[in-house]
Parts: C-alpha cells; sequence; structure tokens
C-alpha cells in the first residue's frame, strides 16, 4: 500500500474499459490517478500536471507510446514509465526497445500493476 498520498500516476490508454479499470484499480490503493486515450493528450496532460509515474500503451491513435515515450524522456530521462501492451512478442529486452522502465503483457493483472507501480515508487521516494 502507498505510504506517501498524492502519487500521481498517469494513464495513457485508447481503450476506455481498460483505462477506467487501471485507474480505479490504482486510486483504490491510493494513487491519484488520471487517463487520458492517447500520447498527445498524455503530453498536455504530463506538462500541466507533471505525473510522477507513467503507465502508457504503445499502440494509440495521434502520437504512440513509442513517441509519447520519447517526448517525455526528453523532458525527464528518469521518469518511471511502465508499459502495458498486447502488441510485443515478450522475448526479453522489452524494457530497452521501448524506452520503459517495466513492459507488462495484456491483458493486464491489475495487482501485478499495483506491485510494480510500488516498486517504483519505494525507488524514487527515499
Amino acid at each position: 500500500m502507498v505510504t506517501e498520498k498524492g502519487v500521481h500516476v498517469l494513464v495513457v490508454e485508447d481503450e476506455p474499459l481498460a483505462a477506467g479499470q487501471m485507474a480505479r484499480y490504482l486510486a483504490a490503493k491510493g494513487y491519484r490517478a488520471s487517463t487520458v486515450g492517447d500520447g498527445l493528450a498524455g503530453l498536455r496532460v504530463h506538462r500541466k500536471d507533471p505525473a510522477d509515474i507513467v503507465v502508457t500503451d504503445l499502440r494509440m491513435p495521434h502520437l504512440d507510446g513509442y513517441e509519447f515515450i520519447r517526448e517525455l524522456r526528453r523532458d525527464n530521462p528518469d521518469l518511471p514509465i511502465i508499459v502495458v501492451t498486447g502488441h510485443m512478442r515478450m522475448e526479453g529486452g522489452e524494457e530497452e526497445r521501448t524506452g520503459a522502465a517495466v513492459v507488462l503483457k495484456k491483458p493486464i493483472n491489475l495487482r501485478e500493476l499495483a506491485q510494480t507501480v510500488e516498486r517504483m515508487v519505494k525507488k524514487t521516494r527515499p
């Protein structure tokens, strides 16, 4: 469970049902979760209200996850990013290919997502 309130998790996912499920589960775990449906909107939200952790899909309209991650990394190279995708064969090295800290395969296990976010919070907050 999150010990420090106010950790902002930005969920960038073009499937509204999936985005809503992730955000609701993370909010129930004590995170401040917000959602957007594409990378371009994700950049706008992140620039107005910076996220502590970003959860993103790869295949999205307007700005895909790869470009979204590159843009985020320009401003904040150490931002913890989790990729959640069903469009990648998991063979190892996905983190390096995507620029993310962690890659999780869809269908997502919400408990695994929350545990991954918690580990990232612990790494970034003393």
